[in-house]
């Protein structure tokens, strides 16, 4: 007599993928956020590893929202730029 081979996953968890429900950060405004980061790096129980961390991170949150500034500074000109090109065309 066999033994029925039994898959290790099934087929459903193998086809379909998982979807990530979105994280929606809470919303503060910009001078309760600087507070709380304020408290954080002022906290003498919080490890220095961790406001090392938390330091580095806010670095790339800064340069990113430059960046993402800039891009869309930059997509508004291309914008116009390509506009003006369509004018001159015609």
């Amino acid at each position: 007599m066999t033994d029925p081979v039994t898959p290790l996953v099934s087929h459903v968890i193998q086809d379909r993928p998982t979807k990530r429900s979105r994280v929606r950060s809470p919303s503060i405004n910009a001078e309760s956020f600087d507070l709380a980061l304020d408290l954080l790096n002022n906290d003498d129980q919080l490890p220095v590893y961790l406001k090392t961390v938390l330091g580095h991170v806010m670095e790339r949150i800064f340069s990113m929202e430059l960046l993402i500034k800039k891009n869309n500074e930059l997509e508004e000109r291309v914008k116009a730029e390509i506009e003006e090109k369509n004018k001159l065309k015609d």
